[in-house]
Order: C-alpha cells, then sequence, then structure tokens
C-alpha cells in the first residue's frame, strides 16, 4: 500500500518525481523514433515497410509530445501550490534504483521488440514489470525504515514508493485531496497568472487550464491520465499506441521470417551513446568517433539551450504575454528543426572503433547547472549569445571533412533556423 502526502513539502516532492519521469520517457521515446530507417536506400526494409515504419514513427512521436504536455501540466500544478517548474533531472541512462523505485529501468534504446516491450509496461496502468536487475536493497531498505521511525511529523519530504506511474498519480491526486480536504485557500498559494495556460495565447497545448482548485487538479490529472493510458474510450492512449505498434512489428517481423527477406526497421545504434560517463547515471557507452563526437556536442549544446527558453518560458518574469508567447514558439521550433534533425543525424553516424558497423544517437545530456536566469534582460542576452556560438558552431561542424551532403545540409539548415531565432529575439532586448 502506498503511503498517503501528508504535507505540501511531500506533494512538491512527488510532482516533482512525476515531472522527472515524463521528462525520461518522452526523451526515451524520441531517442527510439530517431533511430528508424528514413528510405530504403539504408538497407534491411522494403518501399512498404517502409510506409509502415514512417506510421510507427508519426504515432511514437505524437506521444513524445503528449509527455511534453504532462510535464508542462505537472508545472502548472507545482506553480498552483506554491511550487516551481521543475525541469531538471538525472541523466539517463537509470538502471538502478537511486532516483526512482525499483523496476523503473531506463535506457536509450533503438527501435525494436526490447524497446516496445519496455513502452508498453511504462505505460500499463498495473503491470511495470520492466525485466530489471535484482538489485542489494537491504541499505536503502534501512534508509526507508530509519526516516518512518525518525520522521513523525513529516517535517521534511521522504520517500513514497510507487510501482506504476498510475501509483504516482494516484498518489498525487490524494494528496491534493487530502490537504484541500483541510483547507483549500491555504494549498493553492502560487500565483494563477504565473501559470502557462493558453489565456496568455500561447501556440502550445491546448490541454493547460489554469489550476486554482481541486476541480482544476483532477481535470489535468485526468488528462495525463487518459493519455497515458486510454481509460477514455474517445482517447487512444500511449499503452494502446506502443501495443499496436508492438503487433505491427511482431507482424512484420513474422511474414519477412516467412518471405525470407530482411526486416530490420532500425538503423543499428549502440544503446546509451555519451561523450563520457556523466556522474549521475549508470554505466554509459562512449562515442569515439571524432566527427560524431562534434554532433554530439552541439546537439548537447542545443538541447542545453532549448532547455534553458523552457525554463524561461514557465518561470517567466517581466516577460509581457507576447513575450512568453514568443519563447514558447522558438521553443516548439527549436524541437522541431533543431533537435530532431541533429538527433536523427546522430542515429546515422559511426559511434567509433569500439563498436564496428554500429551506429550513435542523441545523449540528451543534462547539465547540472541548468538554472533559472532571474531576470529577463540578462536571460535574453544570454539566449541570443549561446543562439549565435550554436550557429556558428553547426556551419564550422559542416566544413569537415568527413561531413557528407547529408549531414553539410542538415548542419545548414539547422544553422539558417537558429539565426532566425536569433532575429526575433534581438526584437525584444
Amino acid at each position: 500500500m502506498i503511503r498517503k502526502i501528508k504535507t505540501r513539502i511531500e506533494l512538491i516532492h512527488m510532482l516533482c518525481q512525476a515531472a522527472e519521469i515524463e521528462h525520461q520517457l518522452l526523451l526515451i521515446y524520441l531517442f527510439s523514433s530517431f533511430s528508424l530507417k528514413q528510405n530504403i536506400s539504408e538497407g534491411g526494409v522494403t518501399e512498404e515497410q517502409i510506409l509502415k515504419i514512417k506510421s510507427w514513427k508519426r504515432r511514437m512521436v505524437g506521444v513524445a509530445i503528449e509527455e511534453m504536455t504532462h510535464l508542462s501540466i505537472v508545472s502548472n500544478l507545482l506553480t498552483s501550490i506554491g511550487g516551481a517548474p521543475h525541469f531538471t533531472r538525472p541523466n539517463l541512462p537509470q538502471d538502478e534504483p537511486k532516483y526512482y523505485p525499483d523496476g523503473f529501468r531506463m535506457d536509450l534504446i533503438p527501435f525494436g521488440r526490447e524497446a516496445l516491450q519496455r513502452f508498453v509496461a511504462y505505460e500499463h496502468p498495473n503491470n511495470v514489470k520492466l525485466n530489471a536487475p535484482s538489485f542489494e536493497k537491504t541499505k536503502h531498505a534501512r534508509r526507508l525504515n530509519m526516516l518512518q521511525k525518525i520522521d513523525s511529523e513529516q517535517i521534511v519530504a521522504s520517500e513514497i514508493t510507487y510501482h506504476t506511474i498510475h501509483d504516482l498519480y494516484s498518489c498525487i491526486r490524494k494528496g491534493f485531496e487530502l490537504l484541500a480536504a483541510a483547507n483549500q485557500s491555504q494549498l493553492f498559494i502560487g500565483n494563477e497568472k504565473s501559470q502557462l495556460t493558453q489565456r496568455k495565447h500561447l501556440h502550445l497545448f491546448k490541454e493547460l487550464i489554469p489550476i486554482c482548485d481541486l476541480n482544476s487538479v483532477e481535470q489535468s490529472i485526468e488528462i495525463i491520465l487518459e493519455q497515458g493510458e486510454g481509460t477514455n474510450s474517445d482517447i487512444e492512449g500511449h499503452f494502446k499506441v506502443f501495443k499496436d505498434i508492438l503487433e505491427e512489428y511482431e507482424a512484420e517481423v513474422k511474414a519477412a521470417q516467412e518471405k525470407n527477406i530482411l526486416f530490420e526497421p532500425s538503423r543499428p545504434c549502440i544503446e546509451n551513446p555519451f561523450l563520457h560517463q556523466p556522474s549521475d547515471s549508470s554505466a554509459v557507452n562512449i562515442i569515439t568517433d571524432e566527427f560524431t563526437a562534434e554532433i554530439s556536442l552541439l546537439f548537447n549544446a542545443c538541447y542545453d539551450l532549448m532547455m534553458k527558453i523552457l525554463v524561461r518560458t514557465f518561470a517567466h518574469h517581466e516577460e509581457t504575454n507576447e513575450e512568453i508567447a514568443l519563447l514558447a514558439d522558438v521553443f516548439i521550433s527549436f524541437m522541431h528543426d533543431v533537435i530532431s534533425p541533429l538527433g536523427e543525424l546522430l542515429t546515422s553516424l559511426p559511434a567509433g572503433k569500439h563498436f564496428p558497423e554500429k551506429t550513435a544517437g542523441p545523449s540528451f545530456e543534462f547539465s547540472r547547472d541548468l538554472h533559472l536566469i532571474p531576470h529577463k534582460k540578462p536571460a535574453w542576452i544570454i539566449f541570443n549569445e549561446e543562439m549565435e556560438m550554436l550557429s556558428t558552431f553547426a556551419l564550422e561542424i559542416s566544413t569537415h571533412e568527413r561531413a557528407t551532403e547529408n549531414s553539410k545540409n542538415i548542419l545548414s539548415y539547422v544553422a539558417e533556423k537558429m539565426s532566425g531565432f536569433l532575429v526575433l529575439l534581438n526584437k525584444k532586448i
């Protein structure tokens, strides 16, 4: 049985856990979608199969976008009770119960049976058996037991163990209900105008409603659960999306075997490709190809800048509604026009001599110094400085002697897009 949330501190803590898990899942889903082949010239697929693969990619990206919606909703839930939007997280992979409960094994792995089975398990309301290895739990259990013994007044946020995403949000929902029953006006102490909603004329997510009472909390959490599990017959939840893709994948594999032809829908990406071993993650594979490493460095720097823009969008201060909408638009375009093409490029590039015939992929490495820049003018100046630097770096890499025509085109496109963002942001400084 899951222990109840009894204080605001614990509710904020569990909402931060939810934000991290939503963030991790959307990156895991994006990595897998980036690994899918795009045309028959890559081998191992037919024209008919490519059409199927494109359908899988479209649906997976759709799920990732909805995970971003969930992360946004959780940010508004945090703001509503006096917390801050939470976008920090430990780096992937997370194969040990260090930050999350046992069983939440999270890796960056290419599309395939194992990936799809995990995705189905992540989104299943009652079954998250992720084949996690057996861990030594004695010290962890002792720590939990001692916290329960000495922290009877719940003056700090102690661990609340949950086993599924459904459990997590059910715990959060009950926490809101319990605290609101005691004193609703004292629970929702955050400034409603600080939340990111459609009232600010955003081209973001239509699901973002102002959260100011228990009713709006219920609506927001129900959106997350419906999109994840598909509890509403009118909504195709993530669980069904991945279950359908897994069944279609198995059917394609069987058909290919019967016809005695190859079916390899994914590029041969290594798992968890990084430039170095992060201090907060499980073991990773190191990219050793120099040109690929430069693209990976560019990708990580772009991801870092995009997250800074997102943090500023949610934790805005001094910006007008027009400026907030501009930041949101830049974030969305950045994801589509910079992160996606660079991520797809990385899955096509060699990982290095230690991984023969294997390709790399994006690591989404997260900087430990990511934080809200408190004042508007310095924040926007920093955005412009980094945007200009990254645009220049992308053009420099495009002249690398090993850059193929495809690489040059993508890098030039990315540089051009960032230059365009630069023009938009410069007008507001």
